[in-house]
């Protein structure tokens, strides 16, 4: 037991002595691409939530509200003309909205869940631990991103509380690690808070301190952007 213990302190203080590398926010291509549900992979530790529509078109209303103006519109003009060209732009538009909310459904039902907290808020922000390995070593990397506050309200959205997230991963399986990672609050997702006390009481506690121990060498102010924590620090 002792010994033990003296291997997890260790793995906690290299992993405080690991650098600081700021890769910046998700470029806008890769937005697309995950908002779409085209590309990324999920790891082992599947959230098993069931994604309300509802709930995640307000939490995230961009790309619902564009998809479903398009599918309306589309729609319309089938109404109004009934040609072929029409129809086929209904086909691809009623595809393009099942391959977004297949894609929703996936993320958190297969998604890995990540420990998070809180870090501001105003704006509120939210920063995941993830390790991005596709192999043996370990490649832990922090991302941060600005969440709605109207999923944590009162104490839910203090700084330091603690969030479970649900990520997938950009990268080819191939490489040996991912090379982008995407997390989302499960408060974002489902309204039931049980869902996010469990998926919080399986995250091990070496993950929780790991998490603080990123967290303390992130620069500040804090900002939106993928932080890895590589090599030695210097």
């Amino acid at each position: 037991m002792r010994s033990a213990r003296l291997l997890s302190a260790h793995a906690i203080n290299a992993f405080r002595a690991r650098r600081v590398e700021y890769w910046g926010p998700t470029s806008m291509l890769e937005r697309i691409k995950q908002l779409l549900g085209f590309g990324g992979s999920f790891a082992s530790h599947p959230g098993r939530v069931q994604a309300s529509r509802w709930r995640v078109a307000r939490s995230y209303p961009l790309w619902p509200t564009l998809l479903g103006f398009f599918w309306i519109a589309s729609l319309l003009a089938v109404v109004d003309g009934f040609d072929w060209e029409a129809i086929a732009l209904f086909a691809i538009v009623s595809l393009v909205n099942y391959a977004y909310w297949a894609s929703i459904r996936s993320w958190f039902w297969r998604g890995d869940v990540c420990p998070a907290v809180i870090v501001s808020e105003k704006p509120l922000l939210v920063a995941t631990l993830a390790d991005l390995t596709a192999g043996e070593d370990s490649y832990p990397a922090v991302k941060i991103r600005r969440e709605p506050a109207l999923r944590f309200p009162g104490t839910a959205g203090r700084a330091g509380k603690t969030v479970a997230c649900i990520a997938r991963y950009d990268g080819s399986p191939g490489d040996r690690c991912w090379t982008n990672f995407h997390p989302r609050p499960v408060l974002c997702a489902t309204a039931e808070e049980a869902e996010s006390k469990r998926l919080i009481a399986e995250i091990s506690r070496e993950r929780w301190k790991e998490l603080q121990a990123a967290i303390q060498r992130l620069p500040r102010p804090f900002r939106p952007g993928l932080y890895r924590l590589t090599g030695d620090p210097g």
